[in-house]
Formats: structure tokens, sequence, C-alpha cells
């Protein structure tokens, strides 16, 4: 999971939480609702407050606080962070760069950065002389390459056809893929 998503699932919750406070603030009522605005026309005291109480605030900080300590080495979900954190590896190891370039390009795909991982792949599909005993096999690699190559047509036909049928598996009806560049 990538930070931008872990933060978006923190204000996801934030807002799911938004009724969670310490008993000290009187609930809303929905806009719209019948109830009774007060003299300066907003619906409640919550208004005032821009719509957050503080047992949101005080979730989002502890959303935000936990995001934070998330450890790549030991958090399978969050793929960008795992991706540097590897490539960081291969840059203090250029002797391990073969054998740890299938992780890089698997977290990579994992992290929706398939552009990337497309390039990382291609790389293992000619390594050096002295890199060759220690790269995947060929059709392992063919086989990672080519789900690479799905993920980005995938993702280029829902954008460009955005809809349930385009962005959805099974893909169907006016969702199949009218560009087949590959």
């Amino acid at each position: 999971m990538t930070t931008a998503a872990a933060t978006f699932l923190a204000a996801a919750a934030a807002v799911l939480l938004a009724g969670c406070g310490d008993g000290s603030e009187p609930p809303s009522a929905p806009p719209g609702a019948g109830g009774p605005p007060d003299a300066g026309g907003s619906a409640g005291p919550e208004s005032k407050a821009g719509g957050k109480g503080s047992g949101v605030r005080r979730m989002a900080e502890r959303l935000d606080e936990i995001t934070r300590g998330l450890d790549p080495k030991r958090n399978i979900f969050i793929n960008s962070e795992r991706a540097a954190l590897i490539k960081t590896v291969i840059e203090q190891n250029p002797s391990q760069r073969i054998e740890l370039l299938p992780g890089f390009a698997d977290e990579l795909l994992k992290a929706g950065r398939n552009d990337e991982a497309i390039a990382v792949t291609e790389s293992l599909l000619h390594p050096s002389p002295a890199e060759a005993y220690l790269a995947p096999p060929l059709h392992v690699t063919h086989d990672f390459l080519g789900l690479c190559y799905m993920r980005l047509g995938e993702q280029e036909n829902c954008i460009a056809h955005h809809g349930i049928d385009s962005c959805l598996l099974p893909i169907r009806g006016t969702g199949a893929p009218s560009s087949q560049s590959c």
C-alpha cells in the first residue's frame, strides 16, 4: 500500500467515524433532516467547528501515527515503501542486484507502478554473462513480464473507458479493450 493509499484510508476512516466523539458534543442532524437551525443558520455545533468533532480529529491523528509507524520489512501491503527499501539495498550492494531485481519488480507492480515494473523486468531478459547464472529462468521472467503488460493494459483500458464494464472483472460488453497496441 502506498503512502497516498494509506493517507486516503486514514481520511476515509476519519470521515466514516465522524459521529464518534467523546460524548461532550451533541450529535448533529444531517442537512435537511428538519432539525432547528441555530441563530447563525448553521445545522448545529459541529458546523461551527468545520464538521469535525474531537473524536474524529483524534482518530485521524491516530491513523496518521499508525501509518507513519508501518515497517516495510514486516508489512506486505506498503509496496512503494518496500520497493524503495529494495532499491536502497540494490544501491548499497550492487553485487546482489540480479538477485534482488525480481522482488523489486514485483513490489513495483503491486504498488501500481506498472511502467517501472516493466522496465525492471525487461532488464532481466538480458543479464550480463557474470550475472546470468543468478538471473531467474527466462520463462519465469517472460511470465512476469506478461503479467506486467496485462496490468498496464487493464489500467489503461479502465482510464480510457471508465465504467463498471471496463474496470471490474470480468471485463465484458463495452469494457472490452478497443486498443491492442502490444
